[in-house]
């Protein structure tokens, strides 16, 4: 909460509120909806850790399902509506991806009872400087002349820094697109997936210091390859198909098929139903 508080520029310090609160407590949600009486919600709040997640199952899924439901309830008769996604629900290979798919689903379900609100889905790669980043560990490892730890040598991510993403949500979010009765899902252009022992390459560059095979000498490490983790695959995915189109925004398209009636026949008729007993 400091933290947060300390970025905010001093010219905004006024017109900002911060809240704490919780994604999963309805009360939380209706003070914060009825203290700030939005245009538009964002929602960016999940448990996002491949490796946590398939260790905390049901903390996941009431994080980032339920926890999305009730910020979908809390916001009835907002105008906008924002869920931050990840490629990492396009098929997913694990627990965190897969209960981001279904926050998605919800988001598409409330869509259709709520018309009067544009709903939209903003899918990205993985964003450089966020809390817990693999990044992160790389230049710690560095830093403190350590192994350095990646899971697979021909592991790939997509990459966006934040500043860049944060722009494009804006511009996407509130831009000229609507599709009323149904969501919009945006992707974000992150460009090709960077293999991961290349950034690893680039970053200790950075420092001085370089990467061999073994027998590192000075200012030389070694990677170790600690094998693929429950949940992750080798390569994701930005869209369900190939059916996307480029918006008037660089570096952001629209998803055609959301994969919403395909997937719904796989659904409980309790969660379909959710949005109607919201």
């Amino acid at each position: 909460m400091r933290k947060a508080k300390r970025s905010i520029p001093p010219r905004f310090s006024k017109r900002v509120q911060l809240l704490l609160g919780d994604v999963c407590s309805s009360s939380d949600l209706k003070k914060a909806i009825s203290v700030s009486t939005p245009d538009c919600v964002f929602h960016l709040a999940a448990l996002k850790h491949v490796d946590l997640a398939e260790q905390d199952p049901y903390g996941t899924y009431e994080v980032n399902v339920e926890g999305t439901f009730h910020v979908l309830k809390a916001s009835a008769g907002v105008r906008r509506f924002m869920l931050m996604s990840t490629d990492k629900s396009v098929f997913p290979g694990g627990l965190m991806g897969a209960t981001k798919r279904m926050a998605e689903l919800a988001v598409m379900s409330f869509a259709r009872h709520y018309p009067e609100c544009d709903y939209s889905i903003v899918r990205s790669g993985n964003v450089i400087g966020t809390s817990g980043s693999a990044l992160n560990r790389f230049v710690h490892q560095i830093e403190n002349t350590q192994e350095i730890t990646v899971t697979h040598p021909k592991m790939a991510r997509f990459f966006i820094s934040n500043v860049e993403l944060v722009s494009l949500i804006i511009c996407a979010v509130l831009g000229k697109h609507r599709k009323r009765g149904s969501s919009i899902s945006y992707i974000v252009d992150c460009g090709r997936p960077i293999s991961i022992v290349d950034v690893v390459r680039r970053i200790t560059e950075y420092f001085g210091k370089k990467v061999v095979a073994d027998n590192p000498g000075e200012n030389e490490l070694v990677i170790k390859f600690t094998g693929i983790r429950g949940g992750e695959k080798l390569e994701e995915k930005m869209h369900q198909s190939s059916d996307v189109i480029d918006t008037d925004i660089e570096k952001i398209k629209i998803g055609l098929d959301d994969g919403f009636e395909s997937t719904r026949l796989d659904l409980p008729n309790e969660f379909l139903s959710l949005p109607e007993s919201s």
